[in-house]
């Protein structure tokens, strides 16, 4: 959710409480891993309580990290290849409005001539004396 931040076309306070917003929902998890990897005399107690009340929470709490981040990389992965395509349908998409114009002025007469193309740049430095 983070990552809709980054946005370019978002404004400020938006980006903020998109922030907001990330961190709040990933605030259980954080504190889960808090408890499970902390050293102190409180962490130590939230362990035993998970372990004797909540079993199953450590062992969801680090299924769901997990599958987030699987789930965030299939995303960049979808999205990285969405963008090509997009990129590619308009240069497809460019080149077909080009050669429909081509195709459009070599047919129609009242068109007109086409219009001369510059000459050609030299290639060399003998080309240019």
């Amino acid at each position: 959710m983070a990552w809709q931040a980054t946005r370019k076309s978002l404004s400020w306070p938006w980006k903020l409480a998109i922030l907001v917003a990330a961190v709040a929902l990933a605030s259980p998890n954080l504190l889960t891993a808090g408890i499970m990897l902390g050293n102190s005399q409180a962490a130590h107690n939230g362990q035993r309580i998970l372990g004797t009340e909540a079993t199953w929470f450590p062992m969801w709490t680090q299924i769901s990290a997990i599958a987030a981040v699987v789930i965030f990389m299939v995303g960049l992965v979808l999205w990285s290849v969405w963008r090509q395509r997009g990129q590619k349908m308009r240069a497809l998409k460019k080149a077909d409005a080009e050669r429909s114009v081509a195709a459009k002025a070599a047919t129609d007469p009242a068109a007109g001539s086409p219009v001369p193309e510059a000459p050609a740049a030299p290639d060399s430095q003998a080309d240019r004396r």
